[in-house]
């Protein structure tokens, strides 16, 4: 099913995502659009039942707006965290950082758990790729606030202890999209079958272990640093 949300008032851009209904096999059918580049390049994107290309021209419109709505944009973002990929939790985050630093730490932290176990869940692990690709969209307005050792320490244990990392509904078919399999399989007009690009759920809670037992090390690490200051 498709869940949708327009930002209130504004007809400006409209947020989609796909989650594995109960009706809905796996199978995906992506298609590829060339979206030319001011230099007379092009960006080859892989679109259809959600995927990289679609969130990406998405979270675009979005990252477009003014900053002066910076307050709102981020509100109604974070209002839909659990029904929209993590890559618009991103967005959220870098318009968070002028107005909400800790916020905005919590969010980023929360996207890159959530963006990391999509892309760990994919068949194609060329996918895992594209988490430090989709990263540069919030380094900006993100960097200058990692120098806050102990703001940083406090938000990533928030995230750790919240268990918010891997509540969301959608479909990691957004990232698993962005692999090289899927690109294949649509410049061959060719599908792919819910096992050819998920691993199968018994596979996921070792994946969660595993990104807790990380996430803990790195609190345990700026903990030490902030002892030795």
């Amino acid at each position: 099913m498709l869940r949708t949300y327009i930002l209130a008032g504004l007809a400006a851009a409209t947020v989609s995502a796909g989650a594995l209904a109960q009706s809905d096999d796996g199978t995906r059918t992506p298609q590829l659009i060339h979206a030319p580049l001011p230099d007379g390049g092009v960006n080859i994107f892989v679109v259809g039942q959600d995927a990289f290309g679609d969130m990406f021209q998405e979270v675009s419109l979005l990252h477009g707006l003014e900053r002066e709505r910076d307050a709102e944009v981020a509100a109604r973002i974070w209002e839909e965290r659990d029904n929209t990929p993590p890559l618009f939790l991103l967005e959220a985050a870098r318009r968070y950082a002028t107005i909400a630093p800790e916020q905005a730490l919590y969010t980023y932290f929360l996207a890159r758990m959530r963006i990391i176990y999509d892309a760990r869940r994919c068949v194609d692990s060329s996918a895992l790729q594209t988490v430090e690709l989709v990263d540069q969209l919030a380094q900006a307005d993100i960097a200058p606030l990692m120098a806050d050792a102990e703001m940083v320490h406090a938000q990533l244990s928030a995230v750790y202890s919240s268990g918010d990392a891997f509540t969301s509904t959608t479909s990691p078919w957004w990232i698993c999209s962005s692999g090289d399999s899927a690109f294949y399989a649509a410049q061959n007009d060719a599908s792919l079958t819910r096992n050819e690009w998920l691993k199968l759920e018994s596979q996921w809670p070792a994946i969660r272990d595993a990104m807790n037992q990380n996430m803990l090390a790195n609190i345990q690490a700026f903990a030490t640093a902030i002892a030795e200051q």
